[in-house]
């Protein structure tokens, strides 16, 4: 069982909004667009301060992973899952029995995805580039 239309859409238009007050981009770039490389990069710093947003982001992660209908075991795809924290989320909900799987372009984050999922003690969490 998936997420239903409705939640998507609110799941969406949530990251959207997100992204556009957090770094002040338009819903195209948010969204995507044509141009090549990573925008908010993937160094040592930009993992960091993910690490951090993800601390403080965690409650509201977990609402709105609830509201989508995230739940336990649920299998969860992450697109985009940087430092992991919003599959670390997910992974809690869907619990041992459920499964996570983050993709990520950079194979820095996903090496620190990996890592900090090993340190939680998470195995039902994975990251692939």
């Amino acid at each position: 069982m998936g997420l239903s239309h409705t939640n998507f859409r609110l799941f969406t238009r949530f990251n959207r909004s997100a992204a556009i007050l957090g770094g002040g981009a338009s819903e195209r770039n948010v969204m995507g667009s044509a141009e090549s490389g990573y925008q908010l990069g993937s160094d040592a710093a930009e993992l960091e301060r993910l690490n951090l947003q993800g601390r403080v982001l965690a409650p509201a992660t977990r609402t709105i992973l609830q509201m989508a209908g995230v739940r336990r075991d649920m299998r969860v795809l992450d697109l985009g899952s940087g430092a992991g924290d919003l599959a670390f989320v997910a992974a809690e909900l869907a619990g041992p029995a459920g499964e996570v799987v983050g993709i990520d372009q950079s194979a820095n984050s996903v090496a620190k995805a990996t890592a900090r999922a090993a340190g939680r003690g998470l195995s039902n969490v994975r990251f692939v580039v």
